[in-house]
């Protein structure tokens, strides 16, 4: 009778500690994955930042030189037809 409870306590005990393994092993995967979520919202929103930023210059560079925008328009749309039409 005396080995059938230690081998009980024994069972309890390694299910118990097999328990807080997988309760530590859950928990430092949520801080894991909780800190990984916020370093990429945090770099989302430099990123979209950044895109209104130079949004908002070249539309300023734009209104300050329309002609040479237009040239450069022009230009780049000249080259890219003078290419496709020499792959054919």
């Amino acid at each position: 009778m005396e080995q059938q409870t230690v081998g009980d306590e024994t069972e309890s005990y390694t299910g118990n500690q097999a328990a807080n393994s997988a309760c530590n092993g859950v928990a430092k995967a949520e801080r894991f994955f909780a800190a990984a979520l916020k370093t990429g919202r945090d770099s989302l929103q430099s990123a979209q930042d950044r895109a209104v930023r130079s949004a908002k210059a070249t539309d300023r560079l734009i209104r300050d030189n329309p002609y040479a925008a237009l040239g450069v328009a022009v230009g780049v749309g000249a080259l890219v037809g003078f290419l496709i039409s020499r792959r054919k």
